[in-house]
Parts: C-alpha cells; sequence; structure tokens
C-alpha cells in the first residue's frame, strides 16, 4: 500500500507544482517565505531522525525525509513566480531532477523518497548469484498469506523481471539454490522461520523457474 500511495502523492506534488507555476502569476515573498521554512522544518527533522535513531530499520520508511522531498518539489514549480534570489530557485529547482528518475524506474524513485536508497525493491532481496535475484512483489493490498515474489535478472542498472506471482506460503527468511541449468531454469529452496513460544520451527518450500523468455512466467510446483 505505501507503494502506491508514496507513487500517488509525488505524482500530485508534480502536477500541483506545475499548475502553480503555470495559473499564477506572482505569489508573495512573505507567503513563500513560509511555505519555504515549513520546507526547512521538515528538512532538519529528516536530518535529526537519521542522526539520532541507533540502529534503524534500514527497511523502514521515513517520513519526514518523504515530505521534505515532496514539498521541494511542489515549491519547485512556485519558486518561479517569486521575486527571490536566484540561487533559492536553483535549490528547488533540483528538486524537479527527481522526475527523471520517475521515468526511468518509479519503483527505484519510491524507494529513494522512502528510504533515500538508490534500489529498485522496497523489501527484502535475496541474490541467487549469476546476475539472478529473488525480491519480494508490491501488491495494493499485503498481508504474510498474499506475499508473492519475483524473479529479476540486473544488468548494471537496467533489469529485466523473469517471473512473477512466486508463493512461498508466507515470508521468506533465505533461499537456497538448489540448482542452476544454464540459461534453461533455476531450482530454489526457500526457508521460513515460525517462533513460538517454546521453540522454533523451519519450513521449507522448493521451486523450479523457467528462464526461458518464451516461458519466463511459467513456475513448476515440486511436491
Amino acid at each position: 500500500m505505501a507503494f502506491y500511495l508514496t507513487l500517488s502523492l509525488y505524482i500530485l506534488a508534480v502536477l500541483g507544482g506545475l499548475i502553480l507555476m503555470i495559473s499564477i502569476r506572482r505569489v508573495p515573498r512573505g507567503t513563500f517565505n513560509r511555505l519555504a521554512v515549513t520546507h526547512g522544518l521538515l528538512g532538519i527533522g529528516a536530518i535529526l531522525s537519521f542522526v539520532l535513531v541507533k540502529n534503524p530499520d534500514p527497511e523502514a520508511p521515513h517520513y519526514l525525509l518523504f515530505a521534505f522531498i515532496i514539498s521541494g518539489v511542489l515549491l519547485s514549480g512556485l519558486v518561479w513566480r517569486v521575486p527571490t534570489a536566484f540561487p533559492v530557485k536553483i535549490y528547488f529547482g533540483l528538486f524537479a531532477l527527481t522526475f527523471p528518475l520517475f521515468l526511468f524506474s518509479p519503483s527505484m524513485l519510491v524507494n529513494f523518497l522512502l528510504t533515500f536508497r538508490y534500489t529498485d525493491s522496497l523489501g527484502k532481496t535475496f541474490d541467487l548469484g549469476n546476475r539472478y535475484f529473488i525480491e519480494e512483489q508490491q501488491a495494493v493490498l499485503r498481508s504474510k498469506s498474499t506475499l508473492r515474489y519475483k524473479l529479476v535478472r540486473k544488468t548494471g542498472i537496467y533489469r529485466s523481471t523473469i517471473a512473477r506471482d512466486i508463493d512461498f506460503a508466507g515470508p521468506v527468511d533465505s533461499i537456497r539454490v538448489l540448482e542452476l541449468s544454464g540459461n534453461d531454469s533455476i531450482s530454489i529452496r526457500a526457508y521460513r522461520i515460525h517462533n513460538t513460544y517454546v521453540s522454533t520451527e523451519i519450513d521449507s518450500t522448493d521451486r523450479t523457474i523457467t528462464l526461458q523468455p518464451a516461458r519466463k512466467n511459467v513456475i513448476q510446483r515440486n511436491l
């Protein structure tokens, strides 16, 4: 849910900035200064959250950082209608540079907005070797019972999705490659850890995924 909400708010901020730049002829300096101060306070709050929080969860979203960037995107359009110093215009104009990233990879943008990390997955990623990765698949409504994964292959900054909707019957803690048959298929075993008050149980699920482009979305289940 956070993925689509973040993406929607970013698009609204971009559209809002464009509308403000086109429709408004002139904005009073005082009004803009108050908005800029709010933007600055969000930035200070984001910095303090990075500095003061010890051992933060790397996958936890940073909402102050998100609000700081979104407000900068919105003001990047408004600043050109304000009688202010040119360096200020340049500063807010830099936030508009996030738009090319949105065109290149919306998932990278969302991850950058929420975590300040330039990666293309918000969830867990498992390296299978040979540039193959298993990643959590984004969904509008996600729960442990509906969690799905996808197999991707990365080459530099480019990536291709080999298979989607891979079901491991729950959240995965680790993955081991059983066999990689050239460019034909890959067999993996996913492990899930269940902690109870009295014991720790480990379950596993095997999957064989074809790697051929013509059948890249076919998933076989080993019983």
